[in-house]
């Protein structure tokens, strides 16, 4: 994944040329089928790598922050993400991945910041 954020603009510009609209497509169009398979096979188990991510990020949270059971947390996480993903389809699941990653970032700074003070700064803690 951080190689293809280096490479978003090259595979852009890439893109355009040969009327790929992913990345499996311009795969499938720059090199042969077995690149293509390749390439599927890893989208898929990327992807399912960061749904599962995002589902144990939110129920951790929830169960934390709410108090409800992790379990609980996690059916309620995956029915969410299920029903915004069906109703507005990829689109509105990348918007949602953003939003959420901006929300676990500003949570995880207050939470080291707080942390950091609790124990006595970065030197106690070391």
């Amino acid at each position: 994944m951080l190689v293809l954020g280096l490479l978003a603009k090259k595979i852009k510009t890439y893109g355009d040329k040969y009327g790929a609209y992913t990345v499996v497509d311009f795969f499938a169009k720059r090199f042969d089928k077995k690149n293509q398979l390749l390439t599927a096979v890893l989208q898929i188990f990327l992807i399912i790598i960061r749904v599962a991510v995002h589902a144990i990020a939110f129920s951790s949270l929830a169960s934390v922050l709410i108090d409800i059971p992790y379990s609980l947390a996690l059916v309620i996480a995956a029915g969410f993400t299920i029903f915004y993903t069906a109703l507005g389809g990829l689109k509105v699941d990348i918007i949602t991945d953003f939003i959420q990653f901006r929300i676990m970032l500003i949570i995880f700074t207050l939470l080291a910041v707080l942390g950091y003070e609790h124990v006595g700064g970065i030197s106690a803690l070391v």
